[in-house]
């Protein structure tokens, strides 16, 4: 046992860290309280003016009970201009008008539409005259395609007791008005297919918690149960999108991304931990990802899990892994790519292990296909994928030409071998280079935008599919479909810079990067810089770089850096210059933060002292000072970053209001 722990510790402990990322993350995933299944308004007959839906209310067998109030769960805000009024009656007979009980305005922004939660639709004075009335009718024009999750209908017996009285559906579809009859042989439909479409908004009663009702009349929503806004938008889309409507499909995500986030939501249902599953689960792979990857960069297991820990401490990662976006999703496969391309480039000099080297190259245009497919912006990172491949290509001629210089000239034969051997290699190699990040991108981009036609001819008003695909991966990069950049007051000049600016993710939540965190990584990348030129000189000196030192701490910082400054420099002139597009930048600031750690630690430095068989010099004073530091700002932001409640006055220094 104590063999194999030695050998597996840093595995271990990364199965530790994960560990204690996901119970983390299970904070602030939110719950499964908000109805998942809805009623599309304006989806069906749309005759008339109005949309509307009918049920008959059981007040008890000696009808025990009055109507107290009526309640909905909103599953979207309003596509509409201005404020939406939703008109709620209630009547004796079908064949009679319904009289209006509600003062309900829907706003057609997130502030006027708590979504997921419940909100009062009639309140007791209005309908209070009323309450012995068996029959409601819900009307909304057919034009604001807002979706509703549940209805509740509120009854009081002469003691005060609630209960959630049972209702029947009767029908849906066109009205003429908001109030007509039931009667009317022209108007809402009482087939199968409507009173089963009706029956969506009373199939969840048990999600309204009477338990949650005040004596004033007050719900308490639980607000990990509501969608923030940026979730709102998933959520409209990815419903539009798996349903086939075109109603409103968000751009911050293509079709795969969708596709994805609904394996969570079809385990989960439509609440707010349906639609966290993916991303928290992906953000979970990332971390175990970043292990691999340091490894593979650095050679040494140990600096492996000390970027998994970073990538913890940053924030960025357990903010997003608990936000309902495709962020954490598409930046794995991002990285996946990355491995792979590195792996080439270790591994593809290599006669004897032909078959891994392609298999890196295929794997890792697959997972960029993946990649861009979930998500546009992944297309910022593809210069540092190419720069890593040509120089493995690269590495690969030289490599051949090493070989070609150890064989006597006059051995003709195997002069000839070697060459048709490197020839293959490479012509097989760029061959796998083209199929993976031009074919399948291609392949799998146009597949899932087909698989999406229903919604995406509809909402681009294309038949054409190439026609559609292009107006959504051009509307990727405008501004009305990502986050732009705000300047922050308290940022100053170099709010940006800092991530210093945010963007509001949800009630009480913020997916910012942690201002000390961003500090720490700015000094590493200017300092490496400095770092690197003083290697050059230093190697020129001596002769050259060591191997050590090229490829556990200056390529490495290369490729870092050069796919850091892609995806910061790129979203910093393009559109995306919030959290969810310098989370990306971030994880590759991790590698150069640890590139310059490996610097320190390769670095022949006389000790300042030894404890034990340990040398303690200055560099590794000041590194575990770094993630000392980071490690108790990490733990001071937690309640912040699951959007947990916390004292705001002692976070000011932390997280700004974006």
């Amino acid at each position: 046992m104590k063999q194999f722990i030695k050998k597996h510790l840093y595995k271990i402990l990364l199965c530790v860290l994960a560990l204690a990322f996901a119970i983390t993350a299970g904070f602030g995933m939110g719950n499964l309280s908000a109805p998942g299944s809805y009623y599309q308004f304006g989806e069906m007959d749309t005759t008339f003016t109005y949309n509307s839906v009918a049920y008959e209310i059981d007040y008890g067998e000696n009808e025990e009970y009055k109507l107290e109030s009526i309640w909905i769960n909103l599953g979207s805000y309003a596509k509409a201009e201005g404020e939406v009024q939703i008109n709620a009656g209630l009547s004796s007979y079908k064949g009679t008008n319904f009289a209006t009980v509600n003062d309900f305005v829907l706003n057609n922004t997130y502030n006027g539409a708590k979504i997921g939660g419940w909100q009062q639709l009639a309140i007791g004075e209005k309908i209070d005259s009323r309450s012995n009335y068996e029959y409601f009718l819900m009307s909304i024009k057919n034009s604001v395609k807002v979706k509703v999750n549940e209805i509740a209908f509120v009854g009081v017996d002469t003691e005060g007791n609630k209960v959630v009285l049972d209702a029947t559906a009767l029908g849906c579809g066109a009205k003429k008005t908001t109030n007509t009859n039931l009667n009317e042989s022209t108007e809402l439909r009482t087939d199968a297919e409507a009173i089963a479409r009706a029956t969506k908004l009373i199939d969840e009663q048990n999600k309204f918690d009477l338990n949650k009702l005040s004596t004033s009349g007050f719900y308490t929503n639980d607000e990990s149960s509501m969608f923030s806004q940026n979730e709102v938008e998933v959520l409209e889309s990815l419903r539009n999108v798996i349903s086939g409507r075109g109603y409103s499909i968000s751009a911050t995500a293509n079709p795969l991304g969708y596709y994805l986030m609904a394996l969570g939501t079809s385990i989960f249902g439509f609440n707010t931990f349906g639609i966290r599953f993916m991303p928290a689960l992906f953000a979970i792979a990332t971390i175990v990802l970043i292990f691999f990857m340091g490894k593979l960069l650095f050679n040494k297991e140990g600096l492996g899990l000390i970027s998994s820990l970073i990538y913890v401490l940053f924030g960025f990662g357990l903010s997003l892994a608990t936000v309902g976006t495709v962020s954490t999703m598409y930046m794995f496969f991002v990285l996946l790519s990355f491995y792979g391309v590195v792996k080439f480039y270790r591994k593809g000099v290599s006669n004897t292990k032909r078959i891994k080297g392609f298999l890196n190259l295929l794997m890792a245009g697959s997972a960029f296909a993946v990649a861009i497919s979930v998500k546009t912006q992944s297309i910022y990172f593809l210069p540092a994928i190419i720069l890593v491949l040509v120089l493995g290509f690269i590495r690969q001629r030289s490599a051949y030409k090493m070989r070609e210089a150890k064989i006597d000239e006059t051995n003709v034969e195997e002069l000839q071998k070697n060459k048709a051997t490197y020839k293959n290699k490479a012509f097989t190699c760029a061959c796998m280079a083209v199929i993976g990040f031009i074919l399948i991108p291609v392949i799998l981009f146009a597949v899932t935008y087909l698989a999406g036609y229903n919604a995406y001819s509809v909402f681009y008003n294309q038949t054409n599919m190439f026609a559609y695909a292009w107006q959504s991966f051009a509307q990727s990069f405008t501004a009305k479909f990502v986050s732009t950049y705000t300047a922050n007051v308290s940022g100053g000049i170099g709010g940006w810079a800092l991530n210093y600016a945010g963007e509001t993710i949800a009630l009480n939540k913020y997916t910012f990067g942690n201002i000390i965190m961003m500090f720490i990584g700015v000094f590493c990348v200017i300092y490496s810089l400095f770092h690197s030129v003083i290697l050059g000189v230093e190697a020129k000196a001596e002769g050259g770089m060591t191997s050590e030192k090229k490829l556990g701490v200056f390529l490495p910082y290369v490729f870092s850096l050069v796919a850091f400054l892609g995806g910061w420099l790129f979203r910093f002139i393009g559109t995306e210059a919030g959290i969810s597009g310098y989370y990306g930048a971030s994880i590759f600031l991790i590698f150069i933060m640890v590139a310059l750690i490996n610097s320190f630690e390769t670095d022949k430095v006389k000790p300042l002292f030894n404890i034990g068989a340990y040398k303690v010099t200055v560099s590794r004073i000041v590194i575990g000072a770094i993630l000392l530091a980071s490690a108790v700002v990490f733990v001071l932001s937690v309640p912040a970053y699951l959007g947990l409640p916390f004292n705001k006055g002692l976070y000011l220094w932390n997280i700004i209001h974006g």
